[in-house]
């Protein structure tokens, strides 16, 4: 059972990383704004706030990110040797 719940763990993380990784594309997508010289940082900042928002309002990358949740915590329940309920 510990090895099915690794395997449920890693497949959870991946798909938090593919829903963080498409919402990051999907900003990169928008055209992209003129800053003034010198401001990287608050791009930055800027670029990871509109990240997690995408990420918070776009159906499939929120769909993504709670399947990979659910999977990470089905897969330690199995690493723990407990029940899913």
């Amino acid at each position: 059972m510990a090895v099915l719940g690794w395997f449920l763990i890693g497949m959870g993380v991946l798909f938090v990383l593919l829903g963080f990784a498409g919402a990051v594309r999907e900003v990169l997508l928008k055209p992209e704004r003129r800053a003034i010289p010198g401001e990287a940082w608050a791009d930055l900042v800027r670029l990871l706030l509109e990240a997690l928002r995408v990420l918070l309002t776009g159906p499939r990358w929120l769909l993504a990110t709670a399947v990979g949740l659910a999977l990470i915590w089905a897969g330690s329940r199995f690493v723990q040797g407990l029940p899913l309920f």
